[in-house]
């Protein structure tokens, strides 16, 4: 059965600027498998985005995001599965922790790293992940964006 589902992460940064990344291990897509991923689920039906992510971030990692701001880009993917085909559209929010503390609490996670800034250029990102990465890198962290 082929679907679409709505994605919305969080780049995830500490108060030292360290970055919270993820390895996936989802050996069904074999192209997202052991790449890095921002942490993040589903939109369930009815509910807002922002709702969505802080949500998933705790029931993944186990924390609580603060100050989170929508970066202003959408990305899309076919992934293929070994059953099927899925249509992943993907937000993104950039959010702040107070802490460090986290643990590993979804089977989709294989292990769990804070970064420094300059690592997030360097790590094999999901396609999908990559604009944001971009995006944040370009904007030099200051996501003060106005409405047009």
């Amino acid at each position: 059965m082929n679907l679409t589902k709505l994605v919305i992460l969080a780049l995830i940064e500490s108060p030292e600027q360290t970055f919270l990344v993820s390895v996936r291990h989802d050996p069904i897509v074999p192209e997202a498998h052991m790449k890095y991923d921002l942490i993040g689920g589903t939109n369930e039906f009815g509910e807002h985005p922002e709702d969505t992510v802080r949500r998933e971030v705790f029931e993944e990692v186990g924390i609580h995001l603060l100050d989170l701001q929508l970066l202003p880009i959408v990305t899309q993917k076919k992934w293929q599965r070994t059953d099927s085909e899925m249509h992943t559209v993907v937000l993104c929010y950039h959010g702040k922790v107070n802490s460090t503390d986290c643990l590993v609490q979804d089977g989709k996670i294989n292990s769990l790293r804070w970064i420094t800034r300059d690592e997030l250029q360097t790590l094999d990102f999901l396609p999908t992940v990559e604009p944001f990465i971009a995006y944040f890198l370009r904007e030099d962290g200051d996501l003060k964006v106005t409405a047009q």
